[in-house]
């Protein structure tokens, strides 16, 4: 089996500027590729062309061939390239065409006419290879982001094709279970011999399956390609940070200058090996972080259930002004349930929330959305017009500026969320990344004192996420409260200062961020991940005055052999 590109290149209808430009890329069989690139790069454009969804459901204008197993399938229909090559969708409700789990796995095969046994074989086959059979029989509403992710995999892989693209499977879940999916695509290649073509900015517990990685640059073209060893040393070579994720072992590496022949993207390995040559050299330093003690928003014995289901159990919290909270937990553990129950979003709730010192069901919605502010998990639940600038321009209409302030401030916005050439595109057409970006600025451009932000990172290149965060960061030291759901524990790391841990619609721990990363039951439990650098920490033994990050590890990390004072070690 092979599948390939041919000078491909693809422009979207009304649209002047290529997607990408003369892609050639070769995949072969029973391997693992990895696709990264800046967000907007054409990635997820790439796999739909893959896939048949474009030109067959999304029209575009495409040069160039695809070819499996040296036949052209760009003209055939896309449910026959489904048998051919799969494609798990980036956002899982946009895949599913029926209500139910069943249902929803059981769709293709009757489409194409299978026999009940056959059927049967298949279903039990992937209820157990996704760990999903608890959820055979329940609505897809019903579902975390998480289970609906799975679903979604199982329903593509119930129709057994030899190619399987996966764009960013594991975008909601939780830590653990990306680490679980990982290993589970790795799996899915290895015991039932599929290609697989991956795009995924979580790379620290993926980057070991990868057999070979092609890189997207901003103008379509394909940067650099070769195995992950190959890539990674020649941008660390050219001793300039990509606007894309990398794996943090790489980061760690070249901070401790160890010479990268010796490299492992096994985690465990890598760990070893530091462990082996460097010692830590401990300091007492300790960050006096100011606390302003004045109560902004109080949860009071918080209870939410849907149907039979108890969703919040009794949750009750206290957030200062000038916090920047993070929660924090597996997939369906309730945190989107809560930030809509904080903005009085979901009203059958009991219990009080309080927002300076007035329940929040006393509020008028208007000045309660002034005070604070929900930037959506998904962004085209945001979304009200067709126009990106119009977009942005909704956002402001309460505040009553003029024609020039409004434009001004528009497109300032605009420009800083790298969305200027987008202004007059329809939302809906924008990357993911491109979409996020776009949520978080019609929300962010209007000033709120709270902002709660679900998972605002998702589908983010490094670049565009780490100017979200450090923007946050300041809106943060300016005085507006942040309270931001995510799966990233290095976000919750670097920038937050309190953190709550949820699990089934209860507080397993509420404080801060480093007594939470030393407590192993609490990490165990909510099925959490700790950053690299602090499971190098564990592994050294070191329990105090850890760094904040993986460049402060590395200051403190010195070679054994070397002719140094080891007092601390």
């Amino acid at each position: 089996m092979n599948l390939k590109t041919v000078n491909l290149s693809l422009t979207h209808t009304n649209q002047d500027k290529a997607v990408f430009n003369n892609i050639s890329l070769n995949f072969d069989e029973n391997k693992l590729y990895l696709l990264l690139g800046p967000s907007g790069c054409g990635k997820s454009s790439l796999a739909n062309v893959l896939a048949g969804i474009i030109p067959n459901n999304i029209s575009g204008k495409i040069t160039g061939d695809v070819l499996f197993d040296d036949n052209s399938i760009l003209q055939k229909q896309t449910y026959e390239i489904s048998l051919k090559v799969g494609y798990v969708m980036q956002d899982a409700d946009s895949q599913f065409c029926t209500y139910k789990v069943e249902d929803e796995l059981l769709f293709g095969l009757e489409n194409l006419k299978y026999s009940k046994e056959e059927m049967d074989i298949r279903l039990n086959k992937v209820l157990d290879l996704m760990n999903i059979r608890d959820i055979r029989y329940k609505s897809l509403n019903s579902l975390s982001g998480g289970q609906k992710q799975k679903v979604a995999i199982a329903s593509v892989l119930i129709l057994d094709p030899p190619v399987v693209i996966f764009d960013e499977p594991t975008a909601n879940l939780d830590p653990a279970t990306s680490k679980e999916i990982f290993q589970l695509i790795n799996k899915i290649k290895c015991e039932y011999k599929k290609t697989i073509i991956i795009i995924e900015h979580k790379l620290d517990y993926l980057i070991e399956y990868v057999d070979y990685v092609y890189i997207l640059s901003n103008n379509g073209m394909v940067d650099s390609s070769g195995t992950p060893k190959e890539v990674f040393r020649y941008l660390l070579d050219t001793n300039k940070r990509p606007e894309f994720h990398y794996p943090q072992i790489i980061d760690l590496w070249k901070a401790i200058n160890a010479p990268y022949e010796d490299i492992s993207f096994n985690l465990k390995d890598c760990i070893k090996y530091i462990k082996d040559k460097y010692f830590y050299k401990n300091s007492n330093t300790e960050d006096n972080v100011e606390k302003l003690n004045s109560k902004i928003l109080e949860a009071q014995n918080i209870r939410y259930k849907v149907n039979d289901s108890q969703i919040i159990n009794d949750l009750s919290f206290e957030v200062e002004k000038g916090d920047f909270m993070a929660i924090v937990g597996q997939n369906g553990a309730g945190k989107s349930t809560i930030a809509s129950i904080l903005l009085n979003l979901n009203k059958n709730y009991q219990g009080n929330i309080i927002i300076d010192g007035k329940l929040i069901k006393s509020y008028k919605r208007k000045d309660l959305w002034h005070k604070a502010g929900l930037v959506f998990q998904n962004p085209e639940w945001q979304f009200i017009s067709y126009n990106v600038s119009d977009e942005l321009k909704f956002s402001l209409k309460d505040l009553k500026l003029d024609k020039n302030e409004e434009e001004k401030c528009i497109s300032e916005c605009l420009e800083r969320f790298k969305l200027l050439e987008y202004k007059d595109y329809n939302p809906y057409l924008l990357s993911q990344g491109q979409k996020r970006r776009l949520s978080v600025a019609t929300m962010l451009i209007t000033g709120q004192d709270i902002l709660i932000l679900d998972e605002p990172t998702y589908g983010q290149d490094y670049d565009n996420q780490t100017e979200l965060l450090e923007y946050l960061s300041e809106l943060n030291k300016e005085g507006i409260t942040i309270i931001i759901i995510t799966h990233d524990m290095d976000l919750v790391v670097n920038y937050c200062n309190k953190v709550m841990v949820m699990k089934d619609g209860n507080s397993l721990y509420y404080g801060d961020n480093k007594t939470l990363f030393e407590n192993d039951t609490i990490i165990d439990e909510a099925k959490l991940l700790r950053p690299i650098f602090l499971e190098v920490l564990k592994e050294m033994n070191v329990t105090d005055n850890f760094p904040k990050n993986l460049s402060e590890l590395a200051k403190k990390l010195v070679k054994r052999d070397d002719k140094v004072e080891r007092n601390d070690e």
